[in-house]
């Protein structure tokens, strides 16, 4: 079963990866360091659950789409 849930998730990932291109918005300037926390603040048990660390430094102001770019750091 843990098989199946693991190529069940790939398939949806695949999936919102291929909508990435279809559905953004058009770039505007977006703090990354506040997009990565808001992302770590809701993968949070995640972390915990599997002991991750995760570091970064100052992350730029950039322009681009906030929720593709917090897609990608998902």
């Amino acid at each position: 079963t843990s098989g199946a849930r693991r190529m069940q998730r790939l398939v949806s990932d695949l999936l919102a990866l291929s909508r990435v291109g279809t559905q953004g918005k058009p770039p505007a300037p977006v703090d990354t360091g506040e997009v990565l926390a808001n992302v770590l603040r809701a993968l949070t048990p995640a972390i915990r659950e599997t002991d991750a660390r995760i570091e970064s430094g100052h992350l730029p102001v950039v322009a681009a789409d906030e929720i593709q770019l917090g897609q990608l750091f998902q």
